[in-house]
């Protein structure tokens, strides 16, 4: 299976929204990284949203490979307000996390666009770090990550390799730095339909809750121009690629969310200017 020729509907169509996203990903998560911003945001406005911040899965928040923390580099609210593409988002409320949260939106997703999936495409730079995927210290979820990243690196999905060998000791050294964030930026396009859809479920699902897994990754609906991200709060987030995205896909799409079981919506208009 070949990623670099994908063999789409309308192939202009495809280049385009795939510039659009590079260069989206360029200027704006090199410089803060997309869900840190949104969900930093979040957390700060939680009260306000009536929301209390539950027990989170055992990879929320967790770091350690020295991808660059921006947590504290601006005002949440700066933030937020150049967010100028995001449509939205949808997360977990409960107080205390409920096991299989994370596949209750992975499959939420998966039946919505299910007439839909095989035109999306992913774009992905989805990478385990073999020093600490299987090393978080809960047997069982050190069982459940292991396995997960097994079949996605045999899929194809997933690349699997070591941080310290690749980028040095240090986390604290700009070399090291500057590796991982370009890592981060390797983004590899991938037709939906070139996979079994369980792999990609797997992909949805590990994005969300293995720790040791990194890297962006986007569902795209170049029909709406959308691109749809998992996150770590058990949920999906919504990008407008370009000035004509389909809106109402996307709010139509978080509103049917936002009646799920222990889930919240937010629906973002984004502005005219």
């Amino acid at each position: 299976m070949s990623t670099d020729t994908i063999a789409m509907r309308d192939i202009g169509k495809f280049r385009s929204a795939r510039s659009e996203l590079v260069n989206w990903t360029i200027t704006e998560l090199r410089k803060l990284d997309f869900k840190l911003r949104c969900h930093d945001w979040f957390v700060q406005h939680r009260v306000t949203l009536g929301v209390a911040r539950g027990t989170r899965s055992p990879s929320v928040g967790k770091n350690n490979a020295g991808y660059p923390s921006i947590a504290d580099d601006v005002s949440q609210s700066f933030r937020i307000r150049h967010i100028k593409r995001l449509l939205g988002f949808f997360f977990e409320k409960d107080i205390r996390y409920e096991p299989d949260m994370e596949e209750s939106a992975v499959d939420f997703f998966m039946r919505y666009f299910k007439n839909d999936l095989e035109y999306f495409v992913i774009a992905s730079s989805v990478h385990a770090n073999s020093d600490e995927v299987g090393h978080y210290g809960d047997a069982a979820d050190d069982q459940r990550d292991g396995d997960l990243i097994k079949g996605l690196v045999q899929s194809g999905l997933v690349r699997q390799f070591s941080y310290k060998k690749r980028f040095g000791g240090d986390p604290s050294s700009q070399q090291y730095a500057e590796s991982v964030e370009t890592e981060w930026g390797n983004i590899t396009l991938m037709k939906v339909d070139d996979f079994p859809i369980e792999s990609v479920r797997s992909l949805l699902v590990a994005k969300m809750v293995v720790y040791g897994l990194y890297g962006h990754c986007f569902m795209i609906s170049l029909d709406w121009n959308l691109a749809f991200y998992p996150h770590d709060d058990f949920g999906f987030g919504v990008i407008g690629l370009t000035d004509n995205a389909n809106v109402q896909v996307a709010h139509d799409f978080l509103a049917q969310a936002d009646q799920l079981p222990g889930m919240y919506s937010i629906v973002r208009t984004p502005p005219t200017d």
